[in-house]
């Protein structure tokens, strides 16, 4: 497995932590050793985290199903994205966060992650930016045409010849131009969709 890969994939799962739980759930991460979170910018939907060295990285969370009001939310987000809003209001929240981010920090060594519609959101402002995006199993609609991420690293549990299907994110492997990196050794018991493929 790429160190790449994991060290964003903790990230993602960084993202999914409750902000107040991610300063203890952050040691459980051994690449995350030596980053820290950055207060102002540990929000319900995303978390920027830096190191020593200045690299930063900007994770965004993806759908949380759970009988909450953030869960119904990104539950709107989804049909959103199937039924190809141009503009939610989510990403316009997280594009706002990122151009403070770029104000505060600056753009240098500044990366972007995300899962599912995390990921979406992700290469998105990656386009929107021109930043960097290390991104899994992105959501998608077949309802809108085809985009290039030329800056966004697509990791993908979709495996078209072994069967390996996940239809959530299928048609952003379909039809979007990505730099495509398919993992084969998925976890066992667990969803073809789930962030834990990658950790």
């Amino acid at each position: 497995m790429s160190n790449e890969r994991k060290l964003f994939a903790q990230a993602c799962s960084l993202a999914y932590d409750d902000p107040r739980e991610r300063y203890e759930t952050i040691k459980k991460y051994d690449l995350l050793k030596g980053y820290t979170i950055v207060d102002e910018y540990n929000g319900s939907d995303y978390v920027l985290i830096i190191n020593k060295a200045g690299f930063k990285i900007y994770a965004i969370r993806g759908t949380e199903f759970k009988a909450s009001l953030r869960g119904v939310r990104d539950i709107f987000e989804d049909i959103n994205i199937t039924f190809d809003k141009k503009v939610s209001l989510r990403t316009i929240r997280l594009s706002s966060v990122l151009n403070e981010i770029i104000h505060t920090y600056g753009s240098n060594r500044l990366v972007l992650t995300g899962h599912s519609l995390g990921s979406k959101i992700a290469s998105s402002l990656s386009n929107e930016f021109g930043l960097p995006a290390v991104v899994f199993n992105t959501g998608s609609s077949l309802l809108e045409g085809m985009k290039v991420y030329k800056n966004v690293v697509l990791y993908t549990t979709n495996d078209i010849r072994s069967f390996g299907i996940d239809l959530l994110s299928i048609s952003s492997v379909l039809k979007d131009d990505y730099k495509r990196v398919v993992v084969v050794d998925k976890k066992k018991g667990i969803s073809i969709h789930a962030l834990q493929n990658f950790l």
